[in-house]
């Protein structure tokens, strides 16, 4: 998909606005979509709408859209500190804005071998994962779900140990819902290994510090979409100057 962006924007918007700034805006259309699509939806819990607010004046580096530099990203299997920390660390974010950033788990999947190794839908299928809502949190926080720790490499030939947690599987046999331990952490202090396998099973882990968080948004998905839309917009003009509200 980032290469099909990449087209789009060398193609069209190369001399109207920065590669980042096309980035975000593509991104900020994809959280409105989808929370229409939502709310088209009559299976699907009604989430208010919120504005997810664009701004411009992002600057691109020389070598845009490739980088030699190293930044790090959260592992997939980071447990409860190592992702409290990350976000701290890069955006200044506390344990609720936190919490409520990895809401965005609730749209998309993981692709498999083609990257990270990691597979699977956050939620029961490729249909509900294109729905913005609090379907992530209320899937975390249900007790009659079943939550096994898994090495999905053993299903999938990935070169590495993939551990990650299923509750179920799609029709043709994929992974749904499935998390990480970056998800299972909010809600379980999982103690895993450097491999990533956690020393307990869900529901004989203790709960975690956000425990408490994450069973408030999977109640109430209009005050987490409220919640999340100031959090992504903090998140994604941390480290740029001088933004602006395009005049139209």
């Amino acid at each position: 998909s980032l290469a099909v962006l990449d087209q789009i924007y060398d193609d069209k918007f190369l001399v109207d606005l920065s590669r980042a700034d096309f980035w975000v805006l593509s991104a900020v259309t994809a959280l409105e979509e989808s929370l229409k699509f939502n709310n088209a939806n009559l299976t699907s819990n009604f989430i208010k709408p919120v504005k997810f607010t664009f701004k411009y004046g992002r600057c691109d580096c020389s070598t845009s859209p490739y980088t030699n530099i190293s930044r790090g990203f959260p592992s997939g299997h980071s447990d409860f500190n190592q992702v409290m920390d990350f976000f701290r660390r890069e955006f200044g974010f506390n344990m609720r804005e936190s919490v409520a950033i990895l809401g965005a788990h609730t749209l998309g999947g993981a692709s498999g071998t083609a990257g990270s190794g990691f597979g699977g839908f956050w939620k029961e299928s490729s249909v509900a994962a294109g729905r913005l809502n609090n379907r992530y949190y209320s899937l975390l926080a249900d007790r009659r779900l079943f939550w096994s720790n898994l090495d999905q490499s053993v299903v999938n030939g990935f070169g590495r140990e993939r551990w990650q947690w299923v509750a179920g599987v799609t029709p043709g046999g994929v992974p749904a819902p499935f998390m990480l331990n970056a998800d299972v952490a909010l809600i379980r202090d999982i103690q895993t290994d450097r491999t990533g396998r956690s020393a307990c099973q869900f529901r004989e882990c203790p709960a975690s510090p956000s425990a408490g968080i994450v069973e408030e948004y999977a109640r109430d998905g209009n005050l987490w979409v409220t919640e999340f839309a100031r959090v992504w917009e903090k998140m994604v003009e941390t480290g740029a100057r001088g933004l602006r509200f395009p005049v139209l």
